[in-house]
C-alpha cells in the first residue's frame, strides 16, 4: 500500500499540531486536581470499598464528601477521619435527598471534580420460582428487583445528574476536562453466578451507561470510567462467608491468589482521577478471577 505523504502532513498540520500535549503540559493536567485543592464525592462512603477510597483520597490531599445513608456510621466517622471530610446523609433512591446532598457539598467546598459512586446493593435469589404454590416468595422477588435497579441504576445516574450541574461550573483543564465520575459495577456484569443475576443486570446497565455517557459529555469536558472489582474482602462480605468459603474464592483469582483488599480499589480510584486519557472504559480489578458456569 503506498501512503501519500503530502497528504499525511498536510492532515496532520490541520488536525493534530498545535494540540498535542507537551509533556509538561500532560503533568500539569494529571496532577491540576490535587494542586487546587480537589473535592471529591463518595457515595457509599461509610463502609466497605467507599470508605477505604474517603480514606485514601483524604490521605492525598482532597476534600471528600461521604455520602450515605442517614442510618450509616457517617457522622461519627467523619469526626475521626479528618476536619477535610464532609458527612451528606441521603438516599440516593430519594431524589430530593441527593439535591440538597450536592448542595450541602456546593455550600461547604464550592466546587466539586469527581464523583465516585460506591453506594449499593444486592441480593441472592432466582429471577423465578417454578414452584406455583409459592406467590409470596414471587412477590418478594420483584420486590428485591425493583430495589436492586433503584439504588444500583437510579440512583447512581441521580447523583450523576446533580453532580455534572455541579461541575459544569468547573473551568475546563488543558486536556479539556471539568471532571471525572467514576462508577462501580461487578465482576458478576461478565459472568453472573447462581442466585446473582439482579446484580448482574444492574453492574451491566452501569457498564454500558458509563460508555454512554463519556460520549454525551465529552464535549463538557466530563470523563466517565466504570470498575468492575472481583471479590474484595469488605466487612459486608466475610460477614455472609465462613472461611471455607473464603479459601474456595481465593482459589479462583489466578495472582495474586487472595480477595482483593479495599485499600487498592481506592488506589484505581486516585490513578483513574489523575490519568486524563482514561474515559468510557471498565476497568476489571479482580485478580483475573473467572468464575466458572
Amino acid at each position: 500500500m503506498l501512503v501519500n505523504w503530502n497528504i499525511m502532513i498536510s492532515w496532520w498540520e490541520s488536525n493534530v499540531k498545535g494540540k498535542v500535549l507537551h509533556r509538561s503540559e500532560w503533568e500539569s493536567s494529571n496532577f491540576e486536581f490535587i494542586s487546587q485543592e480537589a473535592v471529591a464525592l463518595v457515595t457509599g462512603g461509610a463502609s466497605g470499598l467507599g470508605k477505604a477510597t474517603v480514606q485514601h483520597l483524604l490521605k492525598h490531599g482532597f476534600k471528600v464528601a461521604m455520602l450515605d445513608l442517614p442510618s450509616s456510621n457517617g457522622s461519627f466517622l467523619t469526626k475521626l477521619i479528618n476536619r477535610n471530610c464532609l458527612y451528606v446523609p441521603a438516599n440516593i433512591t430519594n431524589d430530593e435527598e441527593v439535591k440538597n446532598g450536592m448542595s450541602k457539598v456546593k455550600d461547604k467546598f464550592g466546587h466539586l471534580n469527581a464523583v465516585i459512586n460506591c453506594a449499593g446493593i444486592s441480593f441472592n435469589c432466582k429471577a423465578f420460582s417454578f414452584n406455583k404454590q409459592n406467590t409470596n416468595q414471587k412477590s418478594a422477588i420483584m420486590s428485591d428487583l425493583k430495589q436492586v435497579l433503584a439504588v444500583n441504576v437510579v440512583g447512581t445516574l441521580s447523583v450523576i445528574r446533580y453532580a455534572l450541574d455541579l461541575m459544569a461550573q468547573n473551568e475546563k483543564d488543558v486536556s479539556g476536562c471539568r471532571g471525572v465520575i467514576i462508577n462501580t459495577s461487578s465482576f458478576s456484569s461478565f459472568e453472573p453466578q447462581f442466585g446473582l443475576g439482579f446484580d448482574a443486570m444492574s453492574s451491566g446497565a452501569v457498564n454500558s451507561a458509563t460508555l454512554t455517557l463519556a460520549k454525551d459529555h465529552a464535549s463538557d469536558g466530563i470523563r466517565f470510567v466504570a470498575i468492575a472489582p472481583g471479590i474484595f474482602r469488605t466487612p459486608l462480605l466475610i460477614s455472609h462467608m465462613n472461611e471455607l468459603n473464603v479459601e474456595i474464592y481465593e482459589k479462583m483469582v489466578e495472582l495474586p491468589s487472595r480477595l482483593g483488599i479495599p485499600e487498592e480499589f481506592a488506589a484505581l480510584v486516585l490513578h483513574i482521577i489523575q490519568n486524563s486519557y482514561l474515559n468510557g472504559v471498565v476497568i476489571r480489578l479482580d485478580g483475573a478471577l473467572r468464575m466458572p458456569p
